[in-house]
């Protein structure tokens, strides 16, 4: 059976896969704290390029990902474009 991780659990796309395959494969649900409720939830921290993946990927065969800067209703981030492209662009190019 493979080892399954995914980015982002705890998001709309993100929990719906692990409640969806939790059943028929080894699922690693990879969050930002350990808040999330889930279970065997491996926290990562805030998704960024200084993300270390190294041990939240120990084992793991398939990477889905599913985390990412979106839906932000009150912008608080000074330079905006910048927080976005350091988490959907930078961080993902380290993850993969």
């Amino acid at each position: 059976m493979k080892r399954i991780a995914v980015t982002g659990a705890t998001g709309f796309i993100g929990r719906a896969l692990v409640a969806d395959w939790s059943e028929c494969a080894d699922i690693v649900p990879l969050v930002r704290n350990e808040s999330s409720g889930m279970a065997r939830a491996v926290q990562i921290g805030q998704v960024g390029p200084e993300t270390d993946w190294a041990s939240a990927l120990a084992g793991v065969d398939v990477v889905i990902h599913c985390a990412g800067r979106a839906h932000i209703l009150k912008e608080r981030a000074r330079n905006a474009l910048q927080t976005f492209r350091e988490i959907n662009s930078s961080a993902t190019r380290k993850l993969a």
